[in-house]
């Protein structure tokens, strides 16, 4: 992937995790991007990559048991696909590191924290702070934990 050809839902995803802390809307906008493929063409990396929020928003609610599973999945899916991990700008050592500290977290029940995707890419980095920036978005903001329509906004979620 040419790195300055990132898709959009990914740039959205990105900024949604690292700036509004949205996880539920990480996994409906890059859901929507993945389902565009064909059955047989779709991307299992993205796949990946809306486990990892889904993993953040069930830990971050408190749904230890949710986020384990989710973690494992998460991990599951995207271990086949390091180059292309590395494709979309992010340091594929450094996001197993940080999947398996927040598994561990997860295991023994620890405080729900932030975890930040590692971007290794200058001008991804660039551009999704610009988006924010647009957006009045703060990047790498903590999440709001008093803001409980964004911590359980899938009992907001209108069925599609």
């Amino acid at each position: 992937m040419c790195r300055d050809m990132y898709p959009e839902a990914y740039i959205t995803y990105l900024v949604l995790f690292h700036g509004c802390r949205d996880y539920f809307e990480c996994h409906e906008v890059l859901e929507d991007h993945w389902k565009k493929d064909d059955k047989e063409n779709r991307k299992q990396y993205w796949v990946g990559l809306i486990q990892v929020a889904v993993t953040m928003y069930h830990y971050r609610r408190k749904n230890v048991v949710g986020a384990h599973k989710m973690i494992k999945k998460a991990q599951r899916h995207l271990r086949p696909y390091r180059k292309e991990l590395t494709a979309l700008g992010l340091d594929d050592d450094e996001l197993f590191k940080t999947l398996n500290e927040v598994k561990k977290n997860i295991q023994v029940n620890a405080p729900y924290q932030d975890i930040n995707l590692p971007i290794n890419e200058p001008s991804l980095i660039e551009r999704c702070i610009g988006k924010c920036l647009s957006e009045n978005i703060a990047w790498g903001k903590p999440s709001d934990m008093t803001n409980m329509t964004l911590v359980n906004k899938h009992k907001l979620r209108k069925k599609r």
